[in-house]
């Protein structure tokens, strides 16, 4: 007997849920295809996104590599951080340095005398003056800046009195010549004295021994011989020769007193005439040391004219070889200041310009310097001590500070001392007679020289304090990062406004520059 079966229902043995998964997916596969290309087009724009950002650092970057500055930025690593840490300034030079700490910083305080009622007795009638260092008619001598640029190398030496007893002399942490000598006095086993004359050391036996007064360097030290002092005399001082003149590796920023050499932003900065009539035009702002700058004298005259470094000098030599009949000069062009500031304005002699003085004698700074960088005409003063003795002294001529200190301390008839005000910024003249009851005058002799020194005046008193004689120590060639105490000028931007609406901004963002005189350009332009 047949059977009949049915397809429909639960016991149908269909899979009814395939077909439905079946049937929605066909139904969903337009949506799925439109899902796609919704990831395929996101895709897409992330990768678009990717690659603007990747041309976005590439201009970046080619932006940077088109600015100068960019090569001239350097980086800095200490060996340990804990020590000491630095940063480098844009176009700072390349190289390894080492650092020896000399003396931490201090802060200096000033203690006045007692007061035996500080809640009513009054301080007294007097001025007080206050004002930033860098002021002073002295400073320090940098051993690095000796012989010519070429320094001294640190080292040990042993110095031996007259009297037989020895001592050695570590420098290996000391940076200037007042260093060296308090290394020399202050040792307790020899029985001498070092002092700092004009250009070089003086050491003096206090032992009253006999035998030879004797400073050898230990080892492989070249110290005491680059200090002058590497002798063996038979008498109770040793004076050690010239260690302070200028040389091929004396740096521009260096002479005159720190103020260095103003060049020219457009065109050469000095022009040279021969004997022979021929006229050299000469750029030297790349230029940084007065070596660099006699090999572009030479070249550029094809050694028409040479310059010398003699021996102890302060200032250039500039020889002429052509043999002709004029007369070898030097003049600033285009608005640069070279020929003053490498003292080559002098009248020639013959075929030789003998330069004035860059460099001042050691510890002092050049009158070139005073009354804000323009110096002084200086002459002849009058000075009658208490004793009623009297002198006139002549100060024309004085190149330095303590030129004037020493003509007159070593005026013949008049008892007095010059020397440096407890202030640092001008000079003080002091009677030196005992006893006397007249009055120490100061007055004109030719010219203002008394006035200009702030010292004409009559008083009772043993002592006649100058005026300040506002050193110049701030100049074009000032980099900005030694300014604000060495915290150096923020990057950013400014704006300059005349009365007349007119206005310019000045922008020290970029790095590029580095000066007073590169931001004075930019204003006066």
């Amino acid at each position: 007997m047949g059977r009949i079966s049915t397809g429909v229902g639960l016991v149908s043995g269909i899979n009814s849920k395939d077909i439905i998964d079946q049937l929605i997916a066909i139904e969903s596969r337009s949506k799925d295809q439109v899902q796609t290309r919704i990831d395929q087009t996101n895709q897409q724009r992330v990768a678009f996104t990717d690659l603007s950002t990747r041309l976005t650092t590439l201009r970046v970057s080619a932006t940077l590599l088109k600015k100068p500055s960019t090569f001239q930025n350097s980086d800095t690593a200490s060996s340990d951080e804990n020590v000491l840490t630095a940063t480098a300034t844009t176009g700072a030079a390349a190289g390894s340095y080492q650092f020896q700490v000399a003396r931490l910083v201090t802060t200096q305080q000033a203690v006045s005398v007692g007061f035996s009622d500080p809640t009513s007795q009054k301080v007294g009638a007097g001025t007080i003056t206050v004002e930033q260092g860098g002021g002073e008619l002295s400073s320090p001598v940098l051993l690095s800046q000796l012989n010519g640029g070429a320094g001294v190398r640190r080292g040990s030496f042993r110095l031996t009195d007259r009297s037989g007893a020895s001592a050695v002399i570590d420098l290996s942490t000391a940076v200037t010549l007042d260093d060296v000598v308090r290394k020399i006095n202050n040792n307790l086993d020899i029985s001498v004295r070092a002092s700092v004359g004009k250009d070089g050391l003086t050491i003096t036996d206090v032992s009253g021994g006999a035998a030879n007064l004797i400073a050898q360097d230990l080892g492989d030290s070249q110290a005491a011989n680059d200090l002058g002092i590497a002798q063996s005399v038979a008498a109770s001082s040793l004076e050690g020769p010239d260690i302070n003149s200028v040389g091929r590796s004396t740096t521009l920023a260096q002479i005159n007193d720190g103020r260095g050499v103003r060049f020219s932003t457009t065109g050469a900065d000095l022009r040279i005439t021969a004997r022979s009539g021929t006229t050299y035009d000469l750029t030297l702002g790349t230029f940084k040391t007065l070596g660099e700058v006699a090999d572009e004298i030479s070249r550029v005259t094809g050694g028409a004219v040479t310059t010398d470094f003699v021996a102890g000098a302060n200032g250039l030599t500039l020889t002429d070889t052509t043999g002709g009949g004029g007369t070898l000069a030097a003049a600033s062009i285009n608005g640069s200041k070279a020929a003053e500031d490498l003292g080559l304005t002098a009248i020639a002699a013959g075929n030789t310009l003998t330069g004035d003085d860059v460099v001042a004698s050691l510890g002092s700074v050049l009158v070139s310097s005073l009354n804000g960088g323009n110096g002084f005409n200086l002459s002849t003063i009058n000075i009658q001590d208490k004793a009623g003795n009297s002198a006139a002294v002549d100060l024309s001529g004085a190149l330095t500070v303590s030129d004037i200190l020493d003509r007159i301390s070593s005026a013949t008839g008049v008892n007095v001392t010059a020397r440096l005000k407890e202030s640092g910024n001008g000079i003080e003249i002091v009677d030196d007679n005992t006893g006397a009851v007249g009055n120490l005058t100061i007055t004109e002799g030719a010219g203002t020289t008394a006035a200009d020194l702030g010292l004409v005046a009559s008083t009772s008193d043993s002592t006649i304090k100058g005026g300040n004689l506002q050193r110049k120590w701030i100049a074009e060639t000032t980099l900005l990062s030694s300014l604000n105490g060495g915290k150096g000028i923020s990057a950013g931007r400014f704006r300059v406004s005349s009365s007349t609406g007119q206005s310019a901004t000045i922008d020290l963002s970029t790095g590029t520059k580095q000066t007073l005189g590169d931001v004075i350009r930019d204003l006066n332009s």
